[in-house]
C-alpha cells in the first residue's frame, strides 16, 4: 500500500477553459474530432505544463470574453476586436500570428483603388462582422453587403457567382486554397489592399498566472521548438504580396 500510495502524483492538474469564437481554418478544423491549430497548441501546452490541464472550446464572441473574465482567457484575437486599443482591460499575449485582411474577387481585372473601386459590388463578409473601412460605404448603399455564417463560405458564394468581391483572414485563404482546388484556380486577391494586423492571446487580469505559464512555455528550449513547428504545419508565412 505504501509503494502504491507512493508512486501516485502529488497533485493533479487544474482544468483550465480557453475560449475561441471564430469557426475558421486552420485554427479550427474539425471541432468534433479536434483538429486545427487550437487544439494542437493546447496539447503541447499540456505536454509541458505541470499545473494545467488547458482545452479550448468554440463559443459566440460576447460569451467568450464574459467566460474569460471568470476561468481564463481568449485565444488568437486583437486588442481592437475587444474594446482594448490600449491594452489595460486584459492582459496580452502579444503578436503572436501575422495576419492579412484579403479581399478576394472572381472578377480577373478589379483591381483595388480605394474604396470607390467597389462601388456598385455586392460584397460577402460575415454576419455580426464590423469591416471598419467599409461601414460608411455600406450605409450609403454604394456597396452592396450580403452576410454568410462562416467564413469559409465565403470563396464557395465567390466561385458560384453570387457576390462580387468578399472579405477574408489570408490564414483561412491560404488553407482554403490548398484544400479546394477550385479557389486556387478561380478567385485572386484583389491588388492594392493591404491590412495587416497580429493574432494574440487574451489572458484575463484575474489570471496572470495562465499568462506566466503559456509564457514559460513559449520562452523554453522545447516550447520554442514546437511553437515554431505549429507555424510552419497550419500557417502561411506571410510576405511581400500584391
Amino acid at each position: 500500500m505504501m509503494a502504491l500510495f507512493s508512486s501516485m502524483p502529488m497533485f493533479a492538474k487544474q482544468d483550465v477553459e480557453f475560449f475561441i469564437y471564430f469557426d475558421k481554418p486552420p485554427f479550427i478544423i474539425d471541432k468534433v474530432k479536434q483538429i486545427g491549430l487550437s487544439y494542437e497548441f493546447m496539447s503541447a501546452l499540456n505536454e509541458y505544463s505541470e499545473k494545467y490541464n488547458y482545452t479550448v472550446t468554440l463559443v459566440p464572441k460576447k460569451r467568450a470574453i464574459y467566460f474569460s473574465q471568470a476561468h481564463s482567457g481568449v485565444l488568437w484575437t486583437n486588442p481592437l476586436w475587444v474594446d482594448d486599443p490600449d491594452m489595460v482591460k486584459y492582459t496580452w499575449i502579444k503578436d503572436l500570428i501575422l495576419e492579412r485582411e484579403l479581399y478576394i474577387t472572381n472578377a480577373p481585372h478589379l483591381t483595388y483603388e480605394g474604396i470607390e473601386s467597389l462601388s456598385g459590388k455586392i460584397l460577402v463578409g460575415v454576419r455580426g462582422y464590423t469591416y471598419f473601412n467599409l461601414e460608411q460605404a455600406f450605409k450609403n448603399k454604394t456597396i452592396t453587403r450580403i452576410d454568410v455564417h462562416n467564413e469559409k463560405v465565403i470563396p464557395l458564394m465567390l466561385l458560384n457567382n453570387r457576390a462580387d468581391v468578399g472579405v477574408v483572414g489570408l490564414q483561412t485563404y491560404e488553407y482554403l486554397k490548398r484544400t479546394i482546388p477550385e479557389i486556387k484556380d478561380k478567385l485572386h486577391i484583389l491588388a492594392g489592399y493591404k491590412k495587416e494586423f497580429y493574432r494574440s492571446i487574451l489572458i484575463d487580469k484575474s489570471q496572470p498566472e495562465l499568462k506566466q505559464d503559456i509564457e514559460n512555455w513559449m520562452h523554453s528550449e522545447r516550447g520554442f521548438a514546437k511553437w515554431q513547428a505549429l507555424k510552419e504545419k497550419w500557417l502561411y508565412y506571410v510576405q511581400d504580396m500584391p
